[in-house]
């Protein structure tokens, strides 16, 4: 389990490319949160895989994710969206074509801005969509049974803790049972807190519950598949990794959702992973970050890469060296999708950098998990070492 890990950028599609890429999104250019495409050039990871010999599937729940908005099909065998609710005219992929041909005009023309937000007020498609764990899961689990469980690459993403923050029951209550106010979780609080409404802190409380249940949820689901591995007497050989692709704000400071800032609440995420024959219960600190899934897998499984072809490293130093391994000075970068601000983190200090404005802030995320207290003044041979990774 890594505790100090994180994304490259608190967004869906672009972490993801991220992801399956290992490299930065500056490097990929994808960072729209829907019809970025990934360039054809960049090689993935189930294409390196799929080369391999091993069948490979993507089951996942979110529309900006989908082939016509994202180029993240490529080397998957299956690619499947479970995402509920999506209105026929965009079922077809050519929609997505016209989609991002609208996007282009609407970034140059200020007259199809204006359109796009009249659009934008009587639109209800975000509203339609809905997503269920126990669909993911059941679409996750009827592939398995599918293939040959001897070499596959599997990627499973659930969408679930994203707002709407409607849990089903038990685990709408599982972390509060005796709410009786009107924060209900769904669309009507999502739009009120969107529209700046102030919360008070017993509704921003049971916000949080929902949101845990949300999680709860998907990580039932995630049980679900790990006992289908065990069941299949797969499991002592299939290596997991457990991530998410961003954080989320739930009030903290008068912040929402993950859209905005460059808070821990957003950057930091879980990261967990299993190795067949790997130690058990071992906890790294070290800084680490999404990309370096891709080459920590490819690793594993006898694949290594070229040196210096992806930004992100190996964790099988980290995973099975000894403590002088885990010492090592390791430094994790993080953007905003406007490529202005990010996030530099080395072991013991945080530093959040918008060039363009020449401001920097330092924290020290041991004493301040929260980075609400700026240290730079104090520290700053600490801040120019960690101005220097982004030069």
């Amino acid at each position: 389990r890594f505790t100090a890990a994180s994304t490259v950028q608190p967004t869906t599609l672009p972490a993801h490319a991220s992801l399956l890429t290992g490299i930065y999104p500056a490097t990929h250019g994808v960072r729209e949160h829907i019809g970025s495409l990934l360039p054809d050039r960049f090689v993935t990871l189930p294409m390196v895989l799929k080369a391999a010999g091993y069948t490979t599937g993507a089951i996942f729940t979110y529309i900006g994710l989908r082939r016509e908005y994202s180029n993240l099909q490529r080397g998957f065998d299956t690619y499947e969206d479970t995402t509920q609710g999506i209105p026929a005219a965009l079922q077809d992929t050519s929609a997505g074509e016209v989609s991002r041909l609208l996007h282009r005009v609407i970034d140059y023309s200020p007259a199809a801005k204006l359109a796009e937000g009249l659009l934008k007020s009587t639109s209800s498609l975000e509203e339609q969509l809905w997503d269920s764990a126990d669909v993911t899961t059941e679409q996750a689990l009827a592939w398995l049974s599918a293939v040959d469980r001897q070499r596959f690459f599997l990627w499973v993403h659930y969408f679930d803790p994203h707002y709407p923050w409607t849990p089903p029951s038990p685990f709408d209550t599982m972390f509060e049972r005796d709410y009786t106010g009107a924060a209900t979780g769904g669309w009507p609080t999502i739009r009120s807190i969107q529209n700046d409404a102030t919360l008070p802190a017993r509704d921003v409380d049971h916000l949080r519950a929902l949101y845990a249940g949300e999680v709860a949820y998907a990580d039932a689901g995630v049980g679900r598949l790990l006992a289908r591995l065990r069941s299949d007497g797969v499991a002592g050989n299939t290596i997991v990794v457990v991530l998410a692709d961003h954080g989320q704000s739930l009030g903290e400071a008068g912040r929402w959702f993950h859209d905005s800032d460059m808070s821990p609440q957003l950057t930091d995420i879980p990261l967990i992973v299993r190795l067949p024959g790997g130690p058990v219960q071992l906890v790294v600190d070290s800084p680490v970050e999404t990309i370096d899934v891709m080459p920590t897998l490819l690793d594993a499984v006898g694949l290594g890469v070229e040196a210096g072809a992806l930004d992100g490293k190996s964790l099988l130093p980290l995973i099975m060296g000894g403590a002088a391994d885990r010492d090592q000075n390791r430094v994790t970068v993080s953007e905003r999708n406007d490529g202005l601000r990010f996030v530099v983190r080395n072991r013991q200090w945080r530093m959040v950098a918008e060039p363009d404005r020449k401001r920097y802030q330092l924290f020290d995320p041991a004493a301040d998990p929260s980075s609400s207290s700026d240290v730079a003044r104090l520290h700053p041979d600490a801040l120019e070492e960690l101005k220097a990774w982004l030069s």
